[in-house]
């Protein structure tokens, strides 16, 4: 068993109606490649976590062909917010969209028990989305400080279920 992380697939549907290669053809048919990799990489008792940016939706309706791409490869995907994960809705909404193909952490965690050449080990992982600190030349107290103080909030609740 192997652990995945991949993040900033900013997926638009089949086909896409944003497709990546207007930054440069180095993105041309991004989505069939990283594909094609995961297929040859990733088997079904693989973990992938998917560290957000998944989608350009602004609704999770749109979303959801580009969620159901991703739910149709293998391995088990936990998924976090990203910044750009703007259709992005309730727990309960994207589970009833989902099933149990994706399991999304924003503001929890779990743990899994996973077989190594040494025996059987739990990891544990949560999390929730970043967004700018206190201190970055960015950050505007007025704007940031009370979305900033929600996910320290949710990190450390994400912690506790660690615990």
């Amino acid at each position: 068993m192997k652990v995945f992380a991949i993040g900033d697939l900013h997926l638009s549907g089949n086909p896409p109606t944003k497709p990546m290669d207007i930054f440069g053809p180095h993105w041309n048919d991004h989505w069939a490649r990283i594909k094609e990799h995961w297929n040859a990489n990733v088997s079904d008792e693989d973990i992938v976590f998917l560290v957000g940016d998944m989608s350009w939706a602004l609704r999770l309706d749109e979303a959801a062909c580009d969620l159901q791409e991703i739910a149709s490869l293998p391995g088990k995907k936990y998924m976090i917010r990203g910044n750009h994960d703007y259709w992005w809705a309730s727990a309960n909404k994207m589970h009833n969209l989902m099933g149990d193909a994706i399991t999304f952490i924003q503001g929890h965690g779990t743990a899994e028990l996973i077989q190594t050449e040494e025996g059987p080990r739990l990891i544990a992982f949560g999390g929730t989305r970043a967004y700018l600190c206190p201190g970055d030349s960015h950050f505007s107290p007025e704007t940031d400080q009370s979305i900033y103080d929600r996910e320290v909030m949710r990190t450390e609740a994400a912690l506790q279920e660690m615990d």
